[in-house]
């Protein structure tokens, strides 16, 4: 079964601020599935880590498959993510959206896991290399591996990094389609 993915690939240059709806579209064409991703925006919400104020960023209008890139003490960066059968292709429709964050609260940084049983909770973690940087982070646009097979199919799961963030200046941008 052959499936595609449209969504998400990072446009070199082109820079929009048009509202778009969020949602994802599934349609099925013989045996064909195709998985249409539009984000409507960046929801950033406040947090409170260790006493140090942060913000939790998500994407608007994808909320089956939000998800977050973890890395322990590094920005919880949201991900598009979804678990498909057969084949993948992915390819861009969108435009680069920019947004600003307050760089005064960052998205917060991973945390470790942590029992409630314990008496004081773990060190805050956190990178001030990461967060002191005044860069992009680059990743790769989509990651694609196989997790499983199911009656001789192959399934994978497809992880679109649709964002990207500086933590100095609080500015980010992602893929909206």
């Amino acid at each position: 079964m052959r499936r595609s993915i449209y969504a998400l690939l990072a446009a070199t240059g082109m820079l929009s601020t048009a509202p778009v709806m969020g949602e994802v579209s599934v349609s099925t064409i013989g045996s064909q599935t195709t998985y249409d991703i539009q984000i409507e925006g960046v929801d950033l919400k406040p947090v409170n880590i260790g006493g140090k104020d942060f913000v939790a960023a998500q994407f608007k209008g994808v909320d089956r498959f939000n998800a977050v890139k973890f890395e322990l003490g590094k920005p919880e960066i949201p991900v598009v993510r979804l678990v498909v059968d057969g084949e993948v292709s992915v390819a861009s429709l969108g435009v680069t959206v920019a947004g600003l964050a307050d760089p005064l609260r960052p998205i917060k940084p991973g945390q470790p896991s942590w029992s409630k049983s314990l008496k004081y909770a773990p060190p805050v973690a956190y990178d001030p290399e990461i967060y002191n940087l005044n860069a992009y982070k680059t990743e790769p646009a989509y990651e694609v591996k196989k997790v499983a097979s199911v009656r001789g199919v192959p399934r994978y799961m497809v992880t679109l990094n649709a964002m990207k963030y500086n933590a100095l200046t609080g500015s980010y941008q992602y893929q909206n389609h």
